[in-house]
């Protein structure tokens, strides 16, 4: 029988919490399986128009526009599309903030040879150019209205250093002038956010009831091992999970069979012993798991895209 346990996938900083870019909460339910979405591109749009005046980084002339996300999710890649008129596009210096207070680049001065106007265009990592190599002029930028944006290129910065984060808040753009002579106006702006999530699955089987042999029974007596197998649903372009925690709560009407904690990479392969307690060598293993009454806890320090780790132990039935 496959039990799905209940999930719910948060990122906290550090400034809010030890762990630092994921925590996996799931709590024993008696869900089936059902199938969950790897990832999500998720897209958040601010259309509020504005002029953006000569020589006005730094100051209240500035553009600012927000993108507000109201629900928690890991971060596993972000683009953001800007359409703007402004001759000269290389007066621009443009940045992206994002609630945790990470700050990313997105087109600066740096390496940049760009000599023509306006922007249309979508700054994704994973681009087959970089902004600074865009000297041409985007024509008419008034129409058609992205998205879809006309261009694509790498940002000035990799915008990498979001990835992980909750997403969950406010994200900031501010667009700004730093050189004499030109002017534009900001149209508007497309913030990508491609979600990745850890998922759970719980698997359990009687093993043993000392009195049916070949066909045990959840009877009385009965011992069950559980595995529970751990996720990160993400792919190539996405982060490493980092400290990600798994607590699952050993049912009220059985008890944890002591010495029972296996760990590895999948149900069938989870074959290393770990030890009851939170202290000693095996909880800095890839897989650290421990025991405190009924509660069972595995962390593992970073879970790759695509990579999974599994927890095993047993409990008999009261």
């Amino acid at each position: 029988m496959q039990l799905l346990a209940s999930l719910r996938a948060l990122v906290f900083g550090t400034k809010l919490s030890w762990v630092t870019a994921s925590l996996l909460l799931f709590f024993v339910s008696m869900l089936q399986p059902s199938a969950a979405s790897a990832q999500t591109v998720n897209q958040y749009s601010n259309a509020t128009t504005g002029t953006i005046t000569d020589n006005n980084c730094g100051t209240a002339g500035q553009i600012t526009r927000t993108f507000v996300v109201p629900t928690a999710y890991i971060v596993g890649d972000v683009n953001i599309g800007i359409f703007a008129s402004h001759t000269y596009r290389s007066d621009l210096r443009i940045t992206l903030r994002s609630p945790a207070g990470t700050t990313g680049t997105v087109m600066t001065w740096a390496g940049n040879v760009q000599s023509g106007d306006n922007l249309n265009d979508l700054f994704d990592d994973e681009a087959a150019a970089a902004i600074g190599t865009h000297n041409t002029t985007v024509t008419d930028p008034l129409a058609p209205v992205p998205p879809p944006y006309s261009h694509s290129f790498q940002p000035s910065n990799s915008l990498t250093a979001f990835d992980g984060q909750n997403a969950a808040g406010t994200w900031t753009l501010v667009v700004c002038d730093a050189v004499a002579a030109d002017t534009g106006q900001f149209r508007r702006a497309d913030l990508y956010i491609t979600s990745t999530s850890l998922s759970v699955v719980k698997t359990s089987s009687t093993i043993s009831d000392g009195v049916s042999g070949a066909n045990p029974k959840s009877i009385p007596g009965a011992v069950t091992q559980f595995c529970l197998l751990v996720t990160n649903d993400g792919n190539t372009e996405t982060a490493a999970s980092t400290n990600v925690q798994a607590v699952d709560i050993v049912p009220v009407t059985m008890t944890y069979v002591a010495g029972s904690l296996f760990s590895g990479t999948t149900c069938a392969t989870a074959t290393t012993a770990e030890d009851d307690n939170a202290a000693g060598a095996d909880e800095s293993d890839p897989f650290g798991i421990s025991v405190t009454g009924s509660t069972v806890t595995g962390i593992t320090t970073s879970l790759a895209a695509g990579g999974t780790f599994a927890i095993v132990f047993r409990a008999t039935v009261n």
